[in-house]
C-alpha cells in the first residue's frame, strides 16, 4: 500500500505536466 500512496504524487505531477505541455502546444 505504501507503494501506491508513494506513486500518487508522482502521478499527479505527471498529469499536471502533461496538461501544461498540451495547453502550451494548443496555443
Amino acid at each position: 500500500m505504501a507503494k501506491i500512496g508513494d506513486g500518487v504524487p508522482r502521478l499527479i505531477d505527471k498529469a499536471v505536466d502533461f496538461m501544461a505541455s498540451s495547453q502550451a502546444f494548443m496555443e
